[in-house]
């Protein structure tokens, strides 16, 4: 049975991609992506936790290889790869690191929804990222406009343009989890957010000392040197 709020694609049975076989794949997948873009809380509230991760990763997978062949065309453009079997070695690599990236994730912001009081377990979790992996091909698309066009020299606006639809994209990105954590793991909005974002901290601050040593590679190498030489002063 259709929900009857309008745009909302989703079945009292669950959402359109548990609903697949009935729907056909093509157009619960674009349904589903349409819900998960638009919806995020109405769809999250419909989504139910089974068992098994096969079709939340099948889901995600898709989601992977799309967002990979934007990434391939930027390496067309970009780096100037033409030959056709380099092209699909880079699709295919994009594809497995996206699946490991998926795991990885869902590892690591488990434990703080773990921390914050989720319900759903890692299968929750791992849920919620398969389904969010929907913005992701929304991110690769300005990012691959942005890097294409900066090669082509396109107007500075073009590219304001692209950047700004890439932050809006990754933003979205964040609401989509966050709601995803507060509706499948039964959190408050409070909890779901610090859930989210404290690991996005925790990464930010262990890179900001890496940044600055790697931007300043010759302050490095000049402490290189001088531990060297006193070394050498020091050896009898």
């Amino acid at each position: 049975m259709r929900n009857d709020e309008p745009g909302i694609s989703l079945t009292l049975e669950g959402t359109s991609w548990d609903n697949r076989r009935e729907l056909g794949f093509f157009k619960s997948f674009f349904l589903t992506i349409q819900d998960v873009l638009f919806w995020p809380n109405e769809f999250f509230k419909h989504v139910k936790v089974s068992s098994s991760l096969t079709s939340p990763f099948l889901f995600a997978l898709v989601t992977t290889l799309i967002a990979s062949v934007f990434l391939t065309i930027k390496d067309a453009y970009v780096v100037g790869i033409q030959e056709p079997i380099p092209l699909i070695v880079t699709f295919l690599l994009s594809g497995v690191q996206g699946v490991i990236v998926l795991f990885l994730s869902s590892g690591v912001w488990h434990l703080f929804v773990m921390i914050f009081g989720g319900q759903a377990g890692f299968r929750g979790t791992f849920t919620v990222f398969a389904y969010g992996n929907a913005n992701s091909m929304i991110t690769a698309i300005p990012l691959t406009g942005m890097l294409i066009a900066r090669q082509l020299d396109a107007q500075i606006s073009v590219l304001v343009i692209l950047v700004i639809a890439m932050i809006g994209a990754w933003i979205w990105a964040f609401m989509i989890l966050i709601a995803g954590f507060r509706h499948v793991h039964q959190m408050s909005l409070r909890r779901a957010t610090l859930a989210y974002f404290i690991p996005v901290f925790l990464v930010f601050a262990a890179w900001i000392p890496l940044f600055f040593r790697l931007a300043n590679p010759e302050n490095h190498m000049y402490k290189s040197q001088q531990q060297g030489e006193h070394i050498e002063r020091s050896t009898p």
